[in-house]
């Protein structure tokens, strides 16, 4: 229920309950403070609040202006309301936005770590078999000095006696 009024047999204990009256000057004062804070989100938004007019006469009159003032508060407070929500609505977009943003980045984080991680393999295997050529290369290099070497002694064993029989020969043909 509304502050300042009554309420009716239905409160507690049967008995009406009453508010205390607040004093002119501090509703008037109150209302005031109200509406001043929110002209001054207004303007930081870049909004036009709405203006109360001054307070004047007496005590009816000033519970009247403060109506007056609460009411251009709450007008007021209602743009900021809708600037604030504005607000929020566009950030969660941004923020959606950015967890798509994050997901894409991961998949393609992921795809470079699977990319990189076959390059690496690829290049380990090149490796092992680099290493693998050369030790035959080196293996068929060792074998074809022992052929060499083989084939000169082989030759030196074969042409041996043939050589000692054509200076032999040479040698009697001679005399």
């Amino acid at each position: 229920m509304a502050k300042g009024r009554r309420q009716g047999a239905g409160g507690r204990g049967g008995q009406p309950r009453q508010r205390a009256e607040v004093a002119p000057a501090k509703a008037e004062l109150a209302a005031e403070e109200a509406l001043l804070e929110a002209q001054i989100e207004a303007e930081a938004l870049d909004e036009a609040p709405v203006q109360a007019e001054a307070v004047t006469g007496g005590t009816a009159q000033q519970y009247g202006r403060a109506i007056a003032d609460l009411e251009a508060a709450r007008k007021t407070y209602d743009v900021l309301a809708k600037k604030l929500q504005e607000q929020l609505d566009r950030i969660q977009s941004d923020r959606e936005a950015l967890n798509k943003e994050r997901e894409a980045l991961a998949a393609d984080r992921a795809a470079h770590d699977e990319t990189e991680r076959e390059f690496a393999d690829r290049e380990q295997a090149q490796a092992e078999r680099a290493a693998d050529l050369d030790a035959r290369a080196d293996k068929i290099a060792r074998q074809q000095a022992d052929a060499e070497a083989g084939f000169l002694a082989r030759r030196d064993e074969i042409l041996g006696p043939v050589t000692s029989r054509i200076a032999e020969l040479t040698s009697a043909w001679h005399e």
